[in-house]
């Protein structure tokens, strides 16, 4: 994949970005829609992009819990935007991310950093890279970060965890093989829904820090993934890459919001809303390819052939909590005892689960012809299911 636009590690701590949501940000042509205080949507020209890579292997974001990576681990963020499908299978036209990741360098390099902002906003990072051996030819890096912030609004909290390990060896001159595990965890206390307006769309004059929300909300995302990547150099032109991951997916999440516009004259028209779901899930990844370079007709053009397989299982298992809206007037909220809000919130239901699968594998193939200095022809095309 030649990306678009590369975010570089660089740019990332000169501009203190922490999570891809920021980075995209930066990105032109990307557009994030917030959905609470901690999921976020990525959308590329008009269409959501609903794959993220890492390292060049295909992964699906998280269904109902699509909480944005941290960066800590990563070198550079790479975005390509419009259609992914040639690397990428079934997915969205929009574009595809790719977080490429942190590597062992040959030197001992040591960096820690505290960081303290506004609502009460405290991160420590520390970043270690040591070699094995006295050539560096074995070598490892460690990562660990640790996040604990608030918000404007009250209640709404995040507590993000993160760490990562990857051993690397160079198997000849030409050959490294990595293995690595990525942690990371997120405990929250979210806000849905926002503030309401009255229904004839005026300001309905609650304070910016107000949160309608339960006080017993708390989402749980917990994701560990394992991975391991072969690079061969055939020359300064050639190089084959094999990456294989496996990602386990532990998610939770028991919310009470509020939905619908308010009456003027009376104070009422708010909804409730409760549920408790849970997801448990896993995805593999494969990706094989081969791409370098050659001289033709006094220029030089480019190729890349591959192939990758994607497989995701998971379990959904959702559950409606017993709520009241007789009567719900959202300027006598009390998030602790309010009646709409139950103390120990039951179901109305049993919890409907449901067992869902993807998988999609497939070849790939591009050339890309300089046709002069500024101008290159792409043509491609992939073949699978």
């Amino acid at each position: 994949m030649e990306p678009d636009t590369v975010i570089t590690r660089q740019l990332l701590d000169d501009q203190n970005i922490r999570t891809l949501e920021d980075a995209l940000r930066t990105t032109p042509g990307m557009l994030i829609q917030d959905g609470s205080s901690y999921e976020r949507t990525y959308f590329s020209r008009g269409f959501q992009v609903d794959s993220v890579q890492y390292d060049g292997v295909p992964s699906v974001r998280t269904n109902g819990f699509a909480v944005s990576p941290d960066l800590a681990a990563y070198d550079r963020v790479e975005v390509l935007r419009g259609p992914a499908g040639l690397f990428t299978g079934a997915g969205s036209p929009g574009g595809t991310v790719n977080l490429v990741r942190k590597r062992p360098l040959k030197f001992r390099q040591t960096s820690a950093q505290l960081t303290v902002g506004s609502f009460d906003t405290y991160r420590g990072d520390v970043d270690l890279s040591l070699p094995m051996n006295e050539s560096g030819s074995l070598r490892a890096r460690i990562v660990a970060a640790h996040e604990d912030k608030k918000f404007f609004y009250d209640r709404a909290h995040t507590k993000r965890s993160l760490f990562y390990g990857v051993v690397e060896a160079d198997l000849t001159p030409d050959t490294t093989l990595g293995l690595g595990l990525n942690y990371e965890k997120n405990d929250l206390v979210p806000m849905y829904g926002g503030l309401p307006r009255y229904t004839n769309g005026g300001d309905i004059g609650l304070s910016r820090s107000t949160n309608l929300n339960a006080a017993w909300a708390r989402t749980d995302i917990e994701n560990t993934t394992v991975f391991a990547d072969l690079n061969h150099r055939f020359n300064k032109d050639w190089r084959l890459k094999a990456g294989l991951s496996y990602m386990k997916e532990d998610n939770a999440d028991r919310s009470g919001s509020n939905f619908n516009a308010v009456n003027p004259a009376t104070g009422l028209g708010q909804t409730i809303s409760a549920f408790d779901q849970k997801l448990v899930g896993e995805q593999t990844g494969l990706d094989i390819s081969l791409n370098g370079s050659f001289e033709a007709f006094g220029r030089q053009h480019d190729v890349l052939v591959g192939g990758n397989y994607m497989k995701r299982d998971y379990d959904l298992a959702s559950q409606p909590m017993a709520v009241s809206n007789a009567g719900f007037n959202v300027f006598n909220f009390n998030p602790d005892n309010y009646s709409v809000f139950p103390t120990t919130p039951s179901p109305t239901r049993a919890a409907t689960s449901t067992l869902n699968r993807t998988e999609q594998s497939g070849v790939y193939g591009s050339l890309r012809f300089a046709l002069t200095d500024q101008f290159k022809l792409t043509a491609g095309g992939r073949a699978g299911g």
